[in-house]
């Protein structure tokens, strides 16, 4: 019965350039990762006494080959975007945003397919792992933390552009600033409020075809103020009481002799 009650939407598969896109952005995760680790061994030879120089020779070498693919991939990434024309011009119009970069967005939108089956912001918190839930046993205090239940690869890809947000980007700085206030030894907490902010940004961004506008919150604190203020100075508190009435008769009856109430 409650399949029967139920509206549901008629499934539609969505554009094949996603999933290849996802595949490049994952393999350049893959690479990054390598690299990372083959770096932390040459900087460990570097500081042996007496490191094998056929060692030290080979993981340089390997780190010339990987510094390849990943430029290799990255080319191929950029080609992949220039064959849909729309999507080229939504994600280098959202990659100016302070704290985003082609390959970040790419990575999300990729992720998502495009927001393909996104219906709302709490939807793709939920995705990303990035909705908070409270864990509570007995009458202890709850702790609340991220699911982490969604979608690794895209925390993964907005982390380091949170990092960069945090000091560049005023919106999310401020964010940022008053949760470090609050919680001066957890900054962690402001560093993944302002992943989840960047998402939804990207989101919103790619949803309403819009240029990123810094300015944007401000000024429609300011138009809010102001109309707030103009609702004072436009209405008195008098014109809010209703009509007077007479004060109820306790004593009146009807025509039998019986109360009203």
């Amino acid at each position: 019965m409650g399949c029967t009650s139920r509206k549901l939407k008629p499934w539609s598969p969505p554009a094949p350039i996603y999933r290849e896109l996802r595949q490049m952005t994952r393999f350049h995760t893959d690479l990054s990762q390598i690299m990372t680790s083959v770096m932390n061994r040459m900087e460990s030879l570097n500081h042996m006494e007496e490191a094998d120089k056929t060692v030290r020779k080979n993981c340089q070498k390997l780190i010339d080959e990987i510094d390849t693919l990943m430029e290799n991939n990255d080319k191929a990434i950029m080609q992949k975007i220039t064959e849909d024309k729309e999507l080229e011009a939504r994600v280098k119009r959202i990659a100016k945003t302070k704290g985003l970069g082609v390959t970040t967005v790419v990575c999300i939108v990729a992720e998502t397919e495009g927001f393909h089956l996104i219906e709302n912001r709490k939807q793709l918190t939920s995705y990303a792992g990035l909705d908070v839930r409270a864990k509570q046993s007995g009458r202890e205090d709850p702790k609340h933390a991220i699911s982490k239940k969604g979608n690794a690869h895209i925390r993964a890809a907005l982390y380091m552009p949170a990092l960069v947000a945090v000091r560049y980007n005023p919106q999310i700085k401020t964010v940022y600033g008053r949760i470090c206030q609050k919680h001066p030894k957890q900054k962690k907490i402001g560093v993944t409020a302002a992943m989840r902010r960047l998402l939804l940004l990207i989101y919103t961004l790619w949803k309403n075809g819009e240029e990123y506008d810094p300015m944007r919150d401000k000024t429609h604190t300011h138009q809010k103020k102001m109309k707030e203020e103009d609702t004072e100075l436009e209405y008195e508190p008098e014109d809010c009481i209703g009509p007077k009435r007479d004060p109820a008769d306790w004593n009146a009856t009807d025509e039998h002799g019986n109360p009203p109430f």
